[in-house]
């Protein structure tokens, strides 16, 4: 099976949060089907997301108090640690958004990811018999999957070791404010513990969206190459298998649909928090001096899993769109082939597109300006991080 890399990184996701606590929806081997989880078991999960929540609070009210001039001569304060708090809120803000989503969509988001899979084994038994037409995009796919696994598994270490080398993090503030001694080893320890764990969440949480989305991007793109035909091809032989074609791309046309509407609000949100992460990560690496080694390598190993990530997801993506596209054209040169009501019928096949919620679909050129306005950001960020920190030290 050509999307096998794909299933294999949801198989060893499931794997992992079996060892720990069950995601909202599990794989269900027999049926070969996603399945809801039952809200019994996802106790500790939604425990988890009130703790993730509680650090976002936290962190926007300490920066509000912050902004607001609250202690302004804190020693404890500085522009990194704004940056960390940054960070926290812009991760904790995507993870609210996507467990929202997963919690409040779970059932819709099976059936999608379900009926995808139902019917790219249909095609599986038809198309994909000739090694010709193999997919072997969707390997690249389960290759990145793995990738973003680990990076998101490296980058929550970060949650444990930053409370004990450095006192930035948002629970130093909130256990200052109690009265307790954030810096004693016993508190040291336990704020490892809490902003490990939501970290260790909070990569669940992205993974347990994203890799379904792989994975329905995967299918999108092997359906899409079963409708390819040899650019040679001529007589009867592409022709007869019109109906067949038509089939897949109207239960297509349907999923991308059902697709869209599902991820209606939280691709928008995902695309510029994403860029938001990529920023303040890449400003963290160049412009804060106070961190250790170890912490900047792992932010940088972030950055770049971040930044590759986007740019293999989009062209996929848009290969999705060119697809469609291509499909539609080769029956529209073939229609003199074709009967009359096939001819009519080729005219109402619309082109398939990935969309970002309501403001754009995407495109070859979509991987193209993410980068730049992210690059470009990142240096207008770097450049104010660096002239204010001088100015404020000389």
């Amino acid at each position: 099976m050509a999307t096998y890399g794909s299933w294999l990184a949801v198989k060893r996701y499931l794997t992992i949060c079996k060892h720990l606590y069950p995601p909202p929806w599990v794989w269900d081997t027999p049926t070969m089907s996603p399945t809801p989880t039952p809200i019994s078991k996802l106790i500790p999960w939604i425990t988890m997301n009130l703790g993730m929540i509680t650090i976002l609070i936290s962190t926007i009210i300490l920066i509000l108090h912050k902004i607001i001039g609250g202690s302004p001569n804190d020693p404890d304060f500085h522009h990194g640690v704004a940056l960390v708090w940054g960070i926290v809120t812009a991760t904790s803000i995507i993870g609210t958004a996507i467990s929202h989503f997963l919690a409040s969509l779970n059932l819709e988001f099976c059936w999608w990811l379900g009926a995808g899979h139902n019917l790219s084994q249909r095609v599986n038994t038809r198309k994909f018999k000739q090694k010709r037409w193999t997919n072997w995009k969707s390997d690249y796919i389960g290759i990145a999957m793995h990738l973003m696994i680990g990076t998101l598994l490296l980058g929550s270490s970060v949650g444990f070791i930053y409370p004990i080398v450095r006192h930035g993090d948002p629970c130093f503030f909130i256990f200052r404010t109690a009265g307790l001694a954030p810096r004693a080893w016993w508190v040291k320890l336990l704020r490892s513990v809490i902003q490990g764990s939501i970290f260790v969440h909070g990569s669940l949480v992205y993974l347990g969206a994203m890799l379904p989305v792989w994975v329905g991007l995967s299918l999108l793109i092997k359906l899409i190459q079963s409708l390819s035909h040899p650019k040679n091809s001529r007589g009867s032989g592409p022709v007869k298998e019109y109906l067949n074609d038509k089939l897949i791309y109207d239960q297509l046309q349907i999923l991308m649909f059902e697709g869209n509407k599902l991820v209606y609000y939280i691709a928008p949100i995902g695309f510029m928090m994403g860029m938001t992460l990529c920023i303040l990560l890449g400003s963290v690496v160049v412009a804060v001096d106070q961190l250790p080694i170890g912490i900047k390598l792992e932010c940088c190993l972030m950055w770049i899993g971040a930044c590759t990530a986007t740019q293999v997801l989009f062209p996929f993506a848009a290969a999705v769109s060119k697809g469609s596209e291509q499909a539609r054209k080769f029956w529209k040169v073939k229609k003199n082939q074709l009967l009359k009501w096939e001819r009519k019928d080729v005219k109402c096949w619309r082109r398939i597109v990935v969309d970002v919620g309501p403001f754009f679909g995407i495109v070859n050129s979509t991987a193209t300006t993410f980068l730049y306005h992210t690059m470009d950001n990142t240096a207008e960020l770097i450049i104010w991080l660096k002239f204010n920190y001088s100015g404020s030290t000389g």
